[in-house]
This record gives structure tokens, sequence and C-alpha cells, in this order.
């Protein structure tokens, strides 16, 4: 479900989005400032609730 409602927010790069804990998601991106870029937007506008929720994110490359 979440990584459906990525795609239809425009996010069609996000896959195997797994909420729990923590949240988990693979982002295929050209480098690792666009990936963080739309980490920090997916965030804001459907993974937290910024107004009462705070967040922190590891970005690690595919194969470590």
């Amino acid at each position: 479900a979440v990584t459906s409602s990525l795609h239809s927010l425009g996010y069609k790069n996000a896959d195997n989005a797994r909420i729990g804990k923590y949240i988990t998601l693979q982002i295929d991106s050209a480098s690792k400032e666009s990936a963080e870029s739309e980490l920090k937007e997916m965030c804001d506008r459907l993974l937290t609730n910024p107004l009462i929720e705070k967040y922190s994110y590891e970005l690690i490359a595919d194969g470590q």
C-alpha cells in the first residue's frame, strides 16, 4: 500500500517499502544527493507526520 501511494505521488523509483519500527525503502536513483532529496520529500509528504514526529534516515548504497 505504501509503495503504491508513493508511486501515485510521482515517486516511481521507490520500491519495496516496509513499515514497522523502522521504514525501509529502496530508491533507484542516479546519485546519493538525488536519493536524499527525494527521501526527504517522501517523508514529509507521506511517510511521517512532521508536525508531531521527528525522523532520521540512513542511505545505504546497493550491495552494502
